[in-house]
């Protein structure tokens, strides 16, 4: 039978391009989300068991993550909106508790968490604060946990990300700014969710070798 992957977020800016890779590849995939099903509906969506849920709410989902290999936390907010509640502490880091408690107290083997690495902590710096806050967070349930820290996705229905990259890539020219952005490797999230899911491919058969 192929290993399940219960991806969180699956109806994000990544986690859908996770979600559908993943299930090409021949995983059995669960998408967990608000939205459940993606409409309009594609023809791939039918490999996908799709769960619409409040990760707040646990009795909503914790029934998928039975017999499951792999969990996967894609939520994540970028931009704070305090008045409507939308914080990086309940989204980015209380998020992550609750999923690697979760998956820790179902004995799920493995637990990815998307963080983030730091290219412009002027301007996010409590994004990336959270982001390891998160980090922490999770190592406590899962010491081994796989930590994927990407730069800066870029994708064509956020043209916030096109904006902020052209920008940086602009300033990034200037003297001051050019050691600070060292580390900004932006890509698109196509490419990068190739790259989470060779990672989480890898780790698992790593696993899977230490118990043989």
């Amino acid at each position: 039978m192929a290993d399940k992957i219960v991806i969180f977020g699956g109806s994000g800016f990544l986690g859908q391009r996770l979600v559908r890779l993943a299930a090409e590849k021949g995983y059995q995939v669960v998408s967990v989300s608000r939205k459940g099903a993606p409409i309009p509906a594609e023809s791939w969506h039918t490999k996908v068991e799709w769960v619409k849920a409040d990760v707040f709410v646990l009795k909503e989902w914790q029934m998928v993550l039975e017999d499951a290999e792999v969990v996967v936390d894609c939520i994540g907010i970028l931009q704070q909106k305090k008045v409507a509640g939308i914080t990086y502490a309940k989204f980015n880091v209380e998020v992550a508790q609750i999923l690697a408690s979760e998956a820790k107290e179902q004995k799920v083997p493995l637990f990815v968490y998307i963080s983030a690495k730091r290219f412009i902590p002027i301007i996010l710096k409590q994004y990336f604060e959270s982001k390891q806050q998160a980090e922490k967070q999770v190592r406590c349930y899962y010491p081994e946990a796989l930590i994927i820290r990407p730069s800066l996705f870029i994708g064509k229905e956020r043209q916030g990300t096109q904006l902020l990259d052209r920008f940086i890539k602009l300033i990034r020219k200037l003297p001051f700014f050019s050691n600070f952005l060292s580390d900004f490797k932006p890509q698109t999230v196509e490419t990068g969710a190739k790259d989470i899911l060779g990672e989480i491919t890898q780790k698992l058969v790593s696993l899977e070798n230490r118990q043989t």
